[in-house]
C-alpha cells in the first residue's frame, strides 16, 4: 500500500518537478516505509532512510536515549536530525513524503502539512478505487475526513512555537513546500 500511495503522489505531483523526496524509518517499529525506499528510488524518488537505524534494528519506536525522533526536528545538535537535514539540504525537495504506519487505523490516510494545498484530496481521489482510506482519521487534536488530515494554520503556528517539530513539519517550515506523513 505504501508504494501505491507514493506512486499516486508522484503521478499527481509531476508539476512539482523531479525532486520528490521520501523518507522512512523515523520510528523503528514502523519498518515498511524503510523497506519501501529501495523500490521508490528505482521509480525516481529521492529516498533517505532509515532515519532511525538503531530503532529499526531493535523494533523500537524511539532513539536509543528513549526520545521520539519525530518530535526532535526543531533540535539543533542531534546527530540523527543532522543526517536527515544534510540530505534534505542537498536534495532541495519540491515535494516531501515521510512514510509511517498506523496499526490502529482501518484504512490509509495522509497527513498534509500545508493548509493551502489540495494535493492530499487529489491523491486520495486518484487512488480510492485501489486503496481503502480511513473515513474519519484523527491525529492528536486534528480531525480529518475521507483519508485526509490537514492541521490548520493556527495548529501549525503552535507547533512552531513548541520546538517539537516532526520531520514533515520541519520540511514544510524550512522549504515552504507541501509535506506529507
Amino acid at each position: 500500500m505504501i508504494l501505491r500511495i507514493a506512486w499516486g503522489l508522484s503521478f499527481l505531483a509531476a508539476c512539482a518537478g523531479p525532486r520528490v523526496v521520501v523518507t522512512g524509518g523515523v520510528h523503528g517499529n514502523e519498518p515498511s516505509g524503510a523497506k519501501a525506499l529501495p523500490e521508490l528510488e528505482k521509480r525516481g524518488f529521492l529516498a533517505f532512510g532509515p532515519c532511525n537505524p538503531w530503532g529499526l534494528e531493535r523494533d523500537r519506536r524511539e532513539l536509543e536515549d528513549g526520545r521520539d525522533l519525530n518530535r526532535l526536528f526543531g533540535a539543533k545538535n542531534l546527530a540523527e536530525v543532522a543526517r536527515v537535514r544534510q540530505f534534505l539540504d542537498k536534495s532541495r525537495p519540491q515535494l516531501f513524503l515521510d512514510l509511517h504506519e498506523d496499526g490502529d487505523a482501518t484504512g490509509a490516510y495522509l497527513i498534509q502539512i500545508d493548509p493551502e494545498s489540495d494535493l492530499a484530496e487529489r491523491i486520495v481521489a486518484e487512488l480510492k478505487s485501489e486503496i481503502e482510506f480511513e473515513a474519519k482519521p484523527t491525529w492528536g487534536p486534528v480531525f480529518g475526513r475521507d483519508g485526509v488530515l490537514k492541521p490548520d494554520k493556527k495548529s501549525l503556528g503552535l507547533q512552531a512555537l513548541s520546538n517539537q517539530w516532526s520531520l514533515a513539519f520541519y520540511v514544510w517550515w524550512t522549504y515552504k513546500i507541501t509535506a506529507f506523513t
